[in-house]
């Protein structure tokens, strides 16, 4: 339990201070935790890049929410274009 609590404060605190946030939304997991920081970032203007393989179960949740909160946000459907925005922006 106090590994997870160190760990999230570890990923809080760096999410907070990074110049550029990758989220890569894999096919195996819905990863719930991922969404709720996307979201967060996404509201807070933050530098993203997003990707989600089109298998994931909730890619549609991403692109649409994104077109709405972030229009300037891109969804790619791979992992390397979603790092390459990533270097781009950084």
């Amino acid at each position: 339990m106090a590994a997870a609590r160190e760990q999230t404060v570890w990923e809080y605190e760096l999410l907070r201070v990074a110049d550029v946030i990758l989220f890569w939304f894999c096919a195996e997991a819905v990863q719930t935790i991922a969404l709720y920081e996307l979201g967060a970032h996404a509201a807070c203007l933050t530098r993203l890049a997003v990707g989600a393989d089109p298998d994931y179960p909730r890619h549609l949740d991403v692109v649409q929410q994104l077109r709405h909160a972030r229009p300037d946000v891109s969804v790619h459907d791979c992992l390397q274009a979603t790092v390459r925005e990533a270097a781009h922006q950084a």
